[in-house]
This record gives C-alpha cells, sequence and structure tokens, in this order.
C-alpha cells in the first residue's frame, strides 16, 4: 500500500496552508468556475489578459489541499505568459500526475506525487482546465 504522506510533498502543504493570489480579480478578461462532483472542489480562476499576455491570476476555491495548492501554483505560474505558453504548462501538469506519464521538470514534478494516487490526478488538474476553459471563451 502506498504511503499517503507522500501524496502531500513540502511544497503542495504549504501553497495549501498560504495559498497565493486568492480571492476576485475585480478586472479579469477572463473566468471560469468548474467543479468535480465526485469530491466537491470547486474551482474559479479568473485573469487579465493584456496583449496576449496575462498580467494578473486569482483564484476562488473551495476544495481539498490538491485543489487549492494547484490553483495557488498556477496563479504563480501563468503571470508573464501567454496563453500558449500556459497550453505547455498544463500539459506539464497532466502528464505529471499521469501514471504513465514521462518524466517532468520542475516546477511541475511536484505533482509526479500524484502517480500513486491516480484517483486524486483531477485534483490537481481542475484549476488548469479551468483556466483553459477560461481562456479559450472571454466571459
Amino acid at each position: 500500500m502506498t504511503d499517503p504522506r507522500k501524496l502531500y510533498p513540502k511544497e503542495i502543504l504549504e501553497h495549501s496552508k498560504d495559498p497565493h493570489h486568492q480571492g476576485k480579480l475585480a478586472d479579469a478578461t477572463h473566468a471560469h468556475r468548474l467543479s468535480n462532483p465526485l469530491c466537491g472542489d470547486r474551482v474559479t480562476i479568473a485573469v487579465r489578459v493584456v496583449d496576449d499576455q496575462i498580467v494578473e491570476a486569482a483564484f476562488e476555491a473551495r476544495g481539498c489541499a490538491l485543489c487549492v495548492a494547484s490553483a495557488s501554483m498556477l496563479t504563480d505560474w501563468v503571470k508573464g505568459r501567454t496563453p500558449s505558453e500556459v497550453e505547455l504548462i498544463q500539459a506539464s501538469v497532466c502528464q505529471a500526475v499521469d501514471p504513465e506519464g514521462p518524466d517532468v521538470e520542475a516546477p511541475v514534478q511536484v505533482w509526479t506525487a500524484l502517480r500513486a494516487f491516480p484517483a486524486r490526478k483531477r485534483c490537481a488538474t481542475l484549476p488548469w482546465e479551468a483556466l483553459a476553459a477560461a481562456l479559450a471563451n472571454q466571459d
């Protein structure tokens, strides 16, 4: 049996206890809310895009530590990036949590801890799915 303590590396715990950029983003150009009915996670990702660059990002979440940590990291990682660059990061996160996924590099490498817990991988990917939906449709 896999040790459940390995599910929460230090960086994930830090982001879940002290999340970055949590709250409403009043001047968002794109936002989307998603839920995972299987576990109850709910997350809204909001970004402000100017000249094809994400200049601000924030989230609101009601969910497990993994979902909150993922949303917090997302808001750190996407600032200053283009939507195309964000797609690549999202793909890396999805590869990181996939038990059959290839090796990935930092910073997404922290999510490889979820490979031993496949039922929890959507906790980490839900914020990224919300961001992709937000960027696909201007709200």
